[in-house]
């Protein structure tokens, strides 16, 4: 379970604010990248979690689907301030 939610606070830092998208197939080379080793449906199915918590924007007009945070979303900007601290306390 601390997999899953490690692999999806990745999965949130690696989606831009809108108007810019990643796609899901985008979303999970990256999340391989990153290390993990799941498959697509799996990344898929976080995104979809996400969306249920987060300020995620889901474009579902052609496949594959296409993510970001809303252009406002007070939770991306918590997020991009979690990643700064995060990076910081490395350096100390």
């Amino acid at each position: 379970m601390a997999d899953a939610a490690i692999r999806q606070l990745v999965i949130l830092s690696m989606l831009p604010r809108s108007p810019r998208m990643l796609s899901t197939p985008e979303v999970y080379e990256r999340v391989k990248n990153a290390g993990f080793s799941v498959t697509a449906k799996t990344v898929e199915r976080d995104l979809l979690s996400l969306e249920r918590h987060f300020a995620l924007l889901c474009d579902q007009e052609s496949k594959p689907y296409r993510w970001s945070f809303q252009e406002l979303s007070g939770a991306f900007r918590s997020l991009q301030l979690l990643t700064c601290q995060a990076s910081a306390s490395r350096w100390l």
